[in-house]
């Protein structure tokens, strides 16, 4: 079963954010982390992007050490969110 991703919020905690995906339905998808230069990107499998304002969401300098956080639909059944760090790789 598919999770319908419906909200995405950046919470900020000591030293970062948290990044929180409100879904349609109780299965947790697979998520898979990867590191490219200065951004962290994971991408979460068995969901959709359904978010009220369209199919992406982009916030520039959500904390201290963060450039943007960004997420947009990848294949039908994934979605991919990047988070790019101003000194290095985000944790």
């Amino acid at each position: 079963q598919l999770a319908q991703v419906t909200n995405v919020q950046l919470k900020p905690v000591t030293g970062g954010i948290n990044v929180v995906l409100t879904t349609s339905s109780s299965s947790r998808p697979q998520i898979f982390t990867t590191k490219r230069g200065n951004s962290l990107v994971a991408d979460i499998i068995n969901s959709q992007l359904r978010l009220p304002k369209g199919n992406n969401f982009r916030q520039e300098n959500p904390a201290p050490g963060i450039t943007s956080v960004e997420m947009n639909q990848l294949d039908t059944n994934s979605i991919r969110l990047i988070i790019t760090g101003s000194n290095g790789t985000p944790s």
